[in-house]
């Protein structure tokens, strides 16, 4: 697990070089993290003894077990669940300052850790403006992309690292776009609707 140092969110970054090795174990410890059940049926990831030391309540809720890991199939429930309830508070803001509501926004985070409107909206300024002035909302959708990003990245990390059993050179020839890169995500939201794609991006 990392920090995201503009978020504070703990989440799986892309894989580690360390892969690049033919070394089984420098492939494991880089592995380390992404984990499966007793019957194999489903993935999650590990939360550090930092991370559990913190208070994740309000992140994961229930969800967590008692070795600190929380499926994917949760963290990307309660991430889409997360982002959803942004978009209604966004959306409701947007009425409430009188700014169009009926324009698509995406939304991405800076690397800086701004929040950024995308897609050409010509209300973009004034959108930036509104979730900066509100700390909790822009955090809300910060913790949102990091719930995201997470289960994404653990899926990928997943296919990789059963890939890598049956075939570690093979995995690391189709795998090669995971080193040195990092998940960015856009949200594109509507007052009826929420999504998130992902493209890889240069580290």
């Amino acid at each position: 697990m990392a920090i995201d140092p503009i978020t504070g969110h703990y989440y799986v970054p892309y894989v580690s070089p360390a892969l690049q090795t033919t070394s089984s174990d420098s492939a494991s410890a880089a592995l380390e993290g992404i984990a499966q059940d007793e019957e194999g049926e489903s993935d999650s990831v590990t939360l550090s003894t930092q991370a559990r030391g913190l208070d994740l309540n309000s992140l994961f809720a229930d969800k967590v077990g008692r070795n600190g890991t929380v499926s994917l199939e949760d963290l990307e429930a309660l991430g889409t669940q997360e982002l959803d309830s942004f978009k209604d508070s966004l959306f409701a803001l947007l009425k409430e300052n009188g700014i169009d509501p009926t324009q698509t926004i995406e939304l991405t985070i800076a690397s800086d850790g701004r929040i950024s409107v995308g897609n050409e909206n010509s209300q973009k300024v004034s959108i930036e403006e509104l979730i900066q002035g509100n700390p909790e909302l822009e955090d809300q959708f910060k913790k949102a992309m990091s719930m995201l990003t997470l289960a994404a990245e653990g899926k990928e990390a997943t296919e990789f690292q059963e890939a890598y059993k049956a075939n570690p050179d093979g995995a690391l020839s189709h795998y090669g776009y995971l080193f040195g890169t990092h998940l960015q995500g856009t949200a594109e939201l509507s007052d009826q609707s929420s999504a998130i794609a992902f493209q890889r991006v240069s580290e």
